[in-house]
């Protein structure tokens, strides 16, 4: 379709609707793999891909950090705790119903004496900033932070995730970085599975 202002030629709703079901199909992993790369030489730490299948967040791709001390976790790993990163920046995603049916049925595991009201406090703020941080929540060596990707209907369908050791977040600095580099990644990967940014 061409424009009759700039002459440029742009894709019509024809050609985007053929192409839809493509991009629809397209494995996060393939999306993901070179930006994950690109996340793990800027910031040295471990990087890694997780998707939502509806009650945990499962790594299905990781690139360990080049330090001999690292946090790395095997593929298949299935995250429920809801101090983990990746689980809260999901849930931060869906319905207070979902997220409180969720905690409700055991599926994703709440400290003992949690207020559910202030759970959802908790995840507003995270879908304001948008990522989460582990903070030595789920072990007190790690740091992580999760950055949300969704499928060309605006869905979440998993996240991105940078680890490492917290002691060496804390003596390099690094916390503003990994924050930044794992924001940019999931925009990426998000873009290239076909969602345009907002």
């Amino acid at each position: 379709m061409r424009d009759e202002e700039s002459g440029k030629y742009g894709l019509g709703l024809g050609v985007l609707s053929l192409a839809a079901p493509l991009l629809a199909n397209l494995d996060p992993r393939i999306a993901a793999r070179s930006l994950m790369e690109k996340l793990n030489e800027d910031t040295e730490e471990t990087a890694a891909l997780a998707l939502w299948n509806g009650e945990s967040a499962i790594v299905v791709d990781q690139i360990a950090s080049p330090h001999q001390v690292k946090h790395t976790a095997s593929i298949g790993t299935q995250y429920r705790l809801w101090e983990s990163s990746s689980v809260r920046v999901i849930l931060a995603h869906l319905s207070s119903a979902e997220v409180k049916e969720l905690i409700k049925t055991g599926k994703i595991i709440v400290p003992e004496r949690s207020d559910v009201d202030d759970l959802l406090v908790d995840l507003r703020a995270i879908l304001k900033e948008g990522f989460a941080v582990n903070d030595g929540g789920t072990t007190p060596e790690e740091f992580g932070v999760s950055a949300p990707i969704f499928d060309t209907q605006g869905k979440i369908i998993g996240c991105i995730v940078v680890s490492a050791p917290r002691t060496r977040v804390e003596h390099r600095n690094l916390r503003a970085l990994l924050i930044k580099s794992v924001q940019d990644a999931a925009t990426g990967v998000t873009k290239r599975l076909g969602k345009s940014s907002d």
